[in-house]
C-alpha cells in the first residue's frame, strides 16, 4: 500500500472512529474529550513520538482545509520543534564558517612560513593559529 492509500486509510478509519464516539456520547459526556480520546488512540496507533497531524477538508467548501495538531503536553509542538532545528542549523552553519576560516588561515600561515608541506610546519602554523586566537 503506497503512503497516499495509507494516509486515505488513517484518515477514514479517524473518521469511522469520531462518528462511532459520537454515537456512544451521553449527555454526560463532554464531545471534546471524546475527540481527544479517539485523537489519542491514533497518536497511540500510529505510532507517533511527540505529536501528530491530520488533515481535513471541509465538504461544503472544498477550498477550505483543516489541519488538527495533537503534541503531547511536554513535547515539543511542531513550531518549536521547527524553532529548535533552525537553531540548531544556525549553529551548525556557525561551526561550519569558523572551520572553514581556521583552514584557511592554517593554509596562509604555512604558505608564510615556506609553503611546503613539511609536518614540522603544520605545527609551527597551528601554534601560530592559537596565538592570534588567543590575541583576537
Amino acid at each position: 500500500m503506497n503512503q497516499q492509500a495509507k494516509d486515505h486509510h488513517a484518515k477514514e478509519q479517524v473518521k469511522r472512529d469520531i462518528v462511532q464516539a459520537a454515537t456512544n456520547i451521553s449527555q454526560d459526556d463532554n464531545p471534546l474529550q471524546v475527540l481527544a480520546d479517539t485523537l489519542m488512540d491514533y497518536f497511540d496507533d500510529n505510532g507517533a513520538i511527540n505529536f501528530i497531524e491530520q488533515r481535513f477538508s471541509d465538504n461544503d467548501n472544498p477550498d477550505r482545509d483543516f489541519i488538527v495538531t495533537m503534541c503531547l503536553a511536554n513535547g515539543l509542538t511542531p513550531a518549536a520543534k521547527l524553532a529548535e532545528s533552525e537553531e540548531k542549523n544556525t549553529k551548525l552553519n556557525a561551526a561550519l564558517s569558523l572551520s572553514n576560516d581556521l583552514i584557511l588561515s592554517l593554509i596562509s600561515t604555512i604558505e608564510q612560513l615556506g609553503g611546503d608541506r613539511d609536518s614540522n610546519l603544520i605545527v609551527k602554523a597551528l601554534a601560530q593559529i592559537d596565538k592570534n586566537k588567543i590575541l583576537s
